[in-house]
C-alpha cells in the first residue's frame, strides 16, 4: 500500500477514521438524539427614590442582554470527502432590551391650577364686563329716554302750533323708545296705535 506514495497513506488513514465513525453511528443506531433548552432567567431588583417635578422625566434604568447559540449536524470531516455526507452549522443570536422611564404628573396640582386660573379670569370678565355693560345698558337707556323725551317735548310743541300730523309722529316715536305717554295726554291727539 506504500508502493505508490503519499495518496495511499492517506486513503487508509481515511478509510480507518470512516470505519470508526460507521463503528460509533452503529452503537448509537436506535437511539433518538434529543436537544434540551433550558430556560435561563436573571432576576435583580432596585429600589430608588428620586425628586422629580411636576410634568418632568426621569430616566430610571434599563436592562441589556444577549444570546448566540451554534448548532452543528453531520460528520466532522464529511464536508470534503464525496459520499459522507455534509456539515450543517446554524447560528442564531438574538438581543433584547428594557428601559424604565418615568413621567411625574400631579393631577390635583393640575385640576387647582386650571380651576384656579379659569375662575380668575371669570372674575376678571365679570369686572370688565360687568362694569361695561353695566355702563353701556344704563347708557343706552339713558339715552332712549332722553332721546324719548326729546320726541314728547316736540310732540307737545307740534300739539301746540297745531301740527297735530307732526306731534302724534313724535308721540309715536316717544313710545318706540319706551316713554310712556299717558303721563303727557293731552286729548287732542290720537297717538294710540
Amino acid at each position: 500500500m506504500l508502493s505508490d506514495g503519499c495518496g495511499t497513506v492517506w486513503r487508509c488513514a481515511l478509510l480507518g477514521a470512516l470505519a470508526a465513525a460507521v463503528t460509533a453511528v452503529g452503537r448509537c443506531e436506535g437511539q433518538t438524539v434529543q436537544r434540551l433548552l433550558l430556560p435561563t432567567f436573571y432576576g435583580f431588583g432596585a429600589q430608588t427614590t428620586v425628586v422629580v417635578p411636576d410634568r418632568g422625566t426621569v430616566y430610571l434604568g434599563g436592562v441589556d442582554g444577549s444570546r448566540r447559540g451554534q448548532n452543528c449536524c453531520g460528520m466532522p470531516l464529511g464536508g470534503g470527502v464525496p459520499g459522507l455526507g455534509s456539515r450543517e452549522r446554524g447560528r442564531n443570536s438574538s438581543t433584547g432590551s428594557a428601559a424604565v422611564s418615568a413621567t411625574v404628573i400631579d393631577h390635583r396640582e393640575l385640576d387647582r391650577a386650571v380651576l384656579s386660573e379659569t375662575e380668575r379670569r371669570q372674575h376678571a370678565r365679570r369686572d370688565v364686563r360687568g362694569e361695561q355693560v353695566e355702563t353701556a345698558a344704563s347708557s343706552i337707556r339713558n339715552t332712549a329716554s332722553q332721546v324719548g323725551n326729546k320726541y314728547v317735548w316736540l310732540g307737545m310743541q307740534a300739539e301746540r302750533d297745531g301740527d297735530l300730523q307732526a306731534a302724534r309722529v313724535f308721540y309715536e316715536m316717544a313710545a318706540e323708545r319706551g316713554v310712556a305717554l299717558q303721563n303727557y295726554r293731552s286729548g287732542r291727539v290720537d297717538y294710540e296705535k
